[in-house]
């Protein structure tokens, strides 16, 4: 087939297009849902804790740095009235275009670079199909995926004009704009990335790292608009596609320039990707691989060393999250005293308990976000099993003189071994904050929150478990982990916060394991229910193990 002219490079792509999309159907309806979720979680929480009075004392708390660090800055002045639409959305855009960053760097690499690595690409090659054809569907869908997700995100705010008319048609359309042209933004960086490296772990891996750079640079621009920095510094959320995003300011200027910038950068960086795929050859990088050594390391020759070198980047990166969410949220106990007694809602929830501070009744309540967090790497490692299993990697390491038994224990050792690790990286993190803007803080609370954090372990260790069950037993399905996971965070922590004194429907927050785990040292812990959701998550790891012996090899 002849590549010589530019319609023949891109021959086929539309038909490539639709099988791009059917493939990503299960994955990108996920993302939508949760995306869709979580920009209405701020809006509805708000609602239902704050009346428009005390939105003020809100105000105050999202401009403490270390809530400017993580949710970006309040552009409404002391002049401007706070309004549910306002406050509801600033306090969930940041974290939402970071996912539509993610989701865009995940799904390009996933079509372009992983398919080309599996030996997919190859196949698709040999029919009459450009030789950019691949990375052209791959971005069409992409601006087709945004678009929809983008627009599910304008409806849902736009449902909310009915709860409160601060909710205006102008301020979806800016917010459901801002997911869009983020999103192609990243999926462009992610066609760059993927031309760049040789696999589709380096190129996730940079992908990601960008993501990360790009997050802090807007820190500090973003320090400098709340006035916490010097003002010079601002030009920096510019600097930044997450930075300049929120420049557009939904229901505050509701103003779209930054979006073109945004969408033009986003035309730049398609333009170099396409470029640079023309330059390479299929199955190789333009950035050329590091020599290996000339031997491996003494550790890779064990089931445990090579879990180690096939997690570590990850494990690394959960610890570093780790240590911000504890941070972030230690940050706000000097001030959370006179935030809660300015809330008739806080204070409902937030009782005084005798021998114990608002500060730490208050980090009871939080500690299953702590936990939440925490079980994710866990469930990575149970979860990586699946997929050295499907690309065909574990064929090979079972064809040596290797057990399966030896292998999946060795990830269950590993899960369980990083969750007891990752609990105790949260609590010291959440202590050190603490040291730093809690008065009298001592020794004593870092055995407090030490306990307050790993009585969750039992929890973390049944959904570990119930993981482990699907990897075994349904590998199709293993999906459904994160799928209970969401269900755990909906059902245990907003649950608690909106559910706690409902009788009606409190059973919601017993849905999910996390939501058996008392909340000390608010309420009494029974060793029997801790017991008891040990036991269920040895019997579900057990039928896990049981069930992946029993089976044959599945390889995509």
């Amino acid at each position: 087939m002849a590549q010589g002219s530019n319609n023949s490079m891109f021959r086929n792509a539309g038909r490539l297009t639709v099988s791009v999309l059917k493939r990503e159907l299960s994955k990108s309806g996920i993302w939508l849902v949760c995306l869709t979720m979580l920009t209405l979680v701020g809006p509805i929480e708000l609602k239902g804790l704050y009346d428009l009075k005390a939105l003020s004392s809100f105000t105050t708390i999202m401009r403490i740095p270390a809530m400017v660090a993580m949710l970006g800055p309040v552009f409404i002045k002391d002049t401007t009235p706070a309004t549910y639409a306002i406050l509801g959305t600033n306090e969930m855009l940041l974290i939402t275009l970071l996912l539509v960053a993610i989701m865009n760097i995940f799904y390009v690499v996933r079509q372009t670079r992983k398919e080309e690595e599996s030996g997919s690409l190859e196949i698709v090659r040999s029919l009459p199909v450009g030789r950019l054809s691949n990375l052209a569907s791959t971005l069409i869908g992409a601006v087709i995926i945004n678009a929809i997700v983008s627009l599910f995100t304008f409806a849902a705010l736009a449902l909310l004009h009915g709860m409160d008319a601060s909710f205006t048609l102008a301020g979806a359309a800016v917010y459901g704009l801002a997911f869009f042209v983020t999103g192609l933004v990243f999926a462009g960086i992610a066609g760059i990335v993927a031309q760049m490296a040789s696999t589709s772990r380096g190129a996730n891996t940079i992908g990601m790292a960008i993501v990360a750079v790009f997050y802090v640079i807007r820190i500090f621009g973003d320090f400098a608009i709340s006035g916490s920095a010097n003002t010079s510094l601002k030009f920096m959320s510019y600097l930044s596609p997450l930075g300049l995003a929120l420049q557009g300011q939904p229901y505050i200027k509701n103003v779209v320039w930054p979006y073109a910038i945004l969408f033009a950068v986003a035309i730049v960086l398609v333009v170099i990707a396409f470029a640079l795929a023309q330059r390479r050859d299929l199955d190789a990088g333009l950035i050329p691989e590091r020599p290996g050594k000339e031997h491996a390391p003494a550790y890779l020759t064990s089931n445990f060393g090579l879990i180690w070198r096939l997690m570590k980047n990850q494990l690394i990166g959960w610890a570093i999250v780790m240590v911000a969410v504890g941070a972030t949220y230690g940050s706000i106990l000097g001030v959370i005293g006179p935030f809660i007694q300015s809330s008739p809602f806080f204070r409902s929830i937030f009782k005084p308990i005798a021998g114990f501070s608002v500060a730490q009744v208050f980090i009871a309540l939080l500690m299953v976000v702590f936990a939440l967090v925490a079980c994710v790497p866990s469930m990575l490692i149970v979860l990586k099993l699946r997929n050295e299993e499907f690309n065909g990697h574990l064929d090979y390491m079972l064809s040596a003189p290797v057990k399966r038994i030896r292998v999946i224990a060795g990830y269950l050792v590993y899960a369980l071994i990083t969750s007891v690790v990752m609990v105790a990286i949260a609590a010291a993190a959440l202590w050190l904050t603490a040291l730093i803007v809690l008065k009298g803080t001592g020794m004593k609370d870092l055995w407090l929150y030490t306990k307050m954090i790993a009585i969750y372990l039992p929890a973390i260790w049944a959904m570990t478990g119930f993981t482990t069950m699907l990897v075994g037993g349904v590998p199709q399905n293993t999906i459904g982990a994160w799928s209970y996971l969401a269900v755990g965070f909906y059902a245990t922590y907003l649950g608690r916060v909106f559910l706690s004194n409902n009788a009606h429907w409190k059973w919601v927050i017993k849905v999910s394991p996390f939501g058996w785990i008392p909340e000390y040292p608010i309420d009494k812990v029974h060793p029997w229910t801790l017991v008891i959701l040990v036991a269920i998550g040895v019997v579900l790891m057990a039928y896990g193990v049981y069930a992946f012996l029993q089976r044959d090899l599945e390889i995509g």
